[in-house]
């Protein structure tokens, strides 16, 4: 059988000849080869996942490089490859779109996804008008008339994407993309006939009974895969960068919900770090699944990917090949039909689930845009409060794809728990007599009243919203004497 091109190349090169391999876990590898002839060569060979390219992509680069040129090359490297990696000569060979990544990397997030849309969007832009970005920037700073030329072609461009049958959103984020690249390199591109915003496409929360057609079918990775994304609220690129010491604490000590801190170097944006759990469903299956890696030879440490490859030795998962995976099991599940672009059922609707569920529990909707990493006007509030306050609201929701109707001494039980739970961290003992007036004078001033009723009303809310659910599922047997 034949070696794939990109291993040839790698045999075929002489050790002297590199100057830098880059083969750091979950990046893209590549290598830079010594100067010669006044140029460097950027050789990409092999995938996030670890895989080798079936054929490498090879770029020529100015030899003298400083350290600033190289970390933003490697920015732009790791953004391009990660889906198209054939851009990465259009990315590299254009210095205007070296100054839009720099723009990113110092006064936005350095996101690798934005990064990458943009450059995409432009490649085909620049496809379309036969010139490269270098040639449009340099043409816009010296001819007055450049614009309106450019505004007549991408007018045509959109029309043709229009014809496509691409959504109103695609052909924004193209004009998006090239104000971005005038505004890194000094410039301003006015557009001044705004699109229609029009969703074409609607996506919608699955439903409990939907989600438990996936575990059936699903093998055990796929089960935790689901149960998280759909319990804990994760993005997906949060949860493939997951390790076990995200989940260590309880899961060793068997306390549920369990509880996950997400640093902000791990969210999308990375605007903020935040808390958020997953219920007993998702931990029963990551236990089983972990078991499992011990028992094929794994050992975990604090770093093992929550979620790997099946590889050894053991990768994080891909973005795109959780993506894959769930859109798989959508369509054997029959949820979604296979060939069609759009779908009302996508894998960000599991991340819907968790937010319709939970605030349709009773859970406040600051304390659930909280726990799904977005940061609200009361962030630093909620945050404050603790993570055995957030526990406790999350374990009385008790959210589940598989939920169990309440029975009438479950509710009184869970009445008493959550009473006795407010009125400890009020300071106020629920033995002897109980001064409600003087309490009330007393905490008003200090805002902990309002918490205290604030969570009070979602315990209530919570037992209406399951006294309604045990209702409609079992009629006869609940809250029927």
């Amino acid at each position: 059988m034949e070696k794939p091109r990109a291993k040839q190349l790698l045999e075929r090169l002489e050790k002297g000849e590199v100057d830098k391999i880059v083969e750091e876990k979950g990046k893209i590898g590549y290598l830079l080869t010594k100067p010669h002839n006044g140029v460097r060569r950027i050789i990409v060979y092999r995938k996030k996942d670890g895989e080798l390219l079936k054929t490498p992509v090879e770029v020529e680069v100015p030899a003298d490089l400083r350290e600033e040129d190289l970390y933003l090359v490697d920015y732009v490297i790791q953004s391009v490859c990660m889906s198209t990696p054939a851009c990465l000569p259009f990315a590299l060979e254009n210095r205007s779109i070296l100054n839009m990544a720099r723009y990113y990397l110092l006064y936005r997030t350095g996101s690798k996804k934005t990064l990458w849309n943009r450059i995409y969007h432009l490649y085909n832009l620049s496809r379309y008008l036969g010139k490269t970005p270098d040639q449009i920037v340099r043409e816009a700073s010296v001819d007055g008339g450049f614009s309106r030329w450019l505004n007549r072609r991408l007018e045509d461009y959109l029309l043709v994407l229009k014809s496509r049958g691409l959504s109103p959103s695609y052909m924004s984020l193209c004009i998006q993309s090239l104000k971005a690249l005038y505004k890194a390199n000094g410039l301003e591109f006015r557009f001044d006939k705004p699109l229609r915003n029009v969703i074409v496409y609607r996506d919608r929360s699955p439903r409990p009974e939907e989600l438990q057609k996936l575990l059936e079918i699903a093998n055990l990775r796929e089960k935790v895969i689901i149960s998280m994304l759909a319990l804990g609220g994760f993005r997906l690129g949060t949860l493939v960068r997951l390790r076990y010491r995200h989940v260590k604490h309880d899961l060793e000590r068997e306390i549920t919900p369990i509880h996950i801190h997400v640093e902000s170097e791990i969210t999308k944006g990375k605007y903020c770090d935040y808390d958020t759990f997953i219920g007993a469903e998702a931990a029963e299956f990551l236990k089983l699944y972990l078991e499992r890696r011990r028992r094929r030879g794994e050992k975990i440490t604090d770093e093992s990917p929550l979620i790997a490859t099946e590889h050894r030795p053991p990768r994080p998962l891909a973005e795109i090949s959780v993506y894959s995976l769930i859109n798989r099991l959508y369509a054997k599940a029959g949820l979604i039909r296979r060939g069609e672009k759009r779908h009302e059922i996508r894998v960000h609707s599991l991340r819907k689930f968790f937010r319709t569920q939970l605030t349709a529990r009773g859970i406040p909707s600051e304390y659930v845009e909280y726990m799904m990493g977005h940061r609200t006007s009361r962030y630093n509030d909620i945050k404050s409060l603790g993570i055995e306050y957030l526990r406790e609201l999350y374990r009385l929701a008790n959210l589940s794809i598989r939920p169990k109707p309440l029975t009438e001494e479950e509710v009184i039980k869970v009445m008493q728990r959550a009473l006795k739970r407010i009125a400890e961290r009020a300071g106020v003992s629920l033995q002897g007599e109980i001064y409600p007036a003087a309490y009330i004078e007393e905490a008003g001033e200090s805002g902990e009243f309002e918490r205290f009723s604030l969570e009070l009303e979602t315990v209530l809310k919570h037992l209406v919203a399951r006294m309604l659910e045990s209702d409609k599922g079992q009629k006869n047997k609940v809250w029927q004497k």
